[in-house]
């Protein structure tokens, strides 16, 4: 993949919130790609997390509380979203940018916030509290055999 990178101050860009936020975009030549898309995209879904962690903060102390730095990276094989807490960045991997690969990564930025407030050792907790929740449910049709 022949890339371009660039880093973006997305503060920089009108009408983005003031708080400084980077993400490095590694872009294919030739691959479309809007810059500004992606910077509303981002803070959108930023908000958007926050608003579902946090919904008693007005909207200015939400949209401060989420801002995960990110590898963007257009024109690769693959749609995927790495997480890697001893990185301090995720990587988000798509193979174009249309509605749908917006939409992805709209998710991917939903799962990098949610990543930089839970510690791996909180998402193993929650696991196995899944885990144990499902362990504790029986079926209707397993009580109709007793």
């Amino acid at each position: 993949m022949c890339a371009a990178i660039l880093l973006l101050p997305l503060a920089a860009q009108e009408e983005s919130p003031a708080v400084p936020v980077e993400v490095k975009i590694k872009k294919d030549k030739g691959k479309k790609f809007n810059r500004q898309e992606m910077s509303e995209i981002y803070h959108a879904a930023c908000l958007q997390a926050a608003m579902e962690l946090w919904p008693n903060l007005s909207k200015a102390e939400q949209a401060a509380k989420l801002r995960p730095v990110l590898v963007l990276e257009i024109g690769g094989d693959n749609n995927r979203v790495f997480i890697n807490s001893s990185l301090r960045h995720s990587v988000i991997e798509l193979d174009g940018w249309d509605r749908q690969h917006m939409e992805w990564f709209a998710q991917g930025v939903i799962y990098a916030a949610l990543a930089q407030v839970l510690t791996a050792e909180k998402f193993v907790f929650l696991a196995r509290m899944a885990m144990q929740a499902s362990d504790a449910t029986i079926s209707v049709q397993e009580l109709k055999k007793e």
